[in-house]
């Protein structure tokens, strides 16, 4: 199963509002326009996240080669795609690594998602389906 959230990002307040809907859907099943994924580095791209990204999974892995994206924190790859019929917006945010070997901190999570937010407001996104990071990354505990 899924785990994945809505984002719903209401533009008519100073500071956006977020609602988040929970499903279990896959996130390219979401009538989102928007598709975001959180990703570890050094290796951004594994088996569970690539599966996730179905019959985009080589047009995605290749781009990031491409742009030499590999999951460091604080960085994003954005790319239009089309998927059944419709452009869409696929967004990859880095985590970076797990240096301690306790799971990769709360603190990149939180940046990850202030990126989003900026992105999303400067793509003029109002809905954005978001992979969950705790059931797909493996450094990632559930205490999180």
């Amino acid at each position: 199963t899924y785990t994945d959230i809505i984002l719903q990002i209401d533009k008519g307040t100073i500071v956006p509002k977020i609602t988040c809907i929970s499903t279990d859907k896959n996130i390219f099943e979401s009538k989102a326009l928007a598709k975001a994924f959180f990703v570890g580095n050094p290796n951004p791209f594994s088996e569970q996240i690539v599966k996730l990204f179905g019959a985009h999974a080589t047009t995605i892995v290749n781009y990031a080669a491409q742009q030499k994206f590999v999951g460091e924190m604080g960085t994003t790859l954005t790319l239009p795609l089309e998927h059944d019929g419709k452009i869409i917006t696929v967004i990859v945010l880095g985590l970076g690594s797990d240096k301690s070997n306790e799971g990769i901190p709360v603190e990149n999570y939180r940046r990850a998602i202030g990126s989003l937010v900026r992105l999303a407001e400067n793509l003029k996104l109002d809905t954005i389906a978001l992979q969950l990071p705790f059931t797909l990354v493996p450094s990632v505990t559930h205490a999180y």
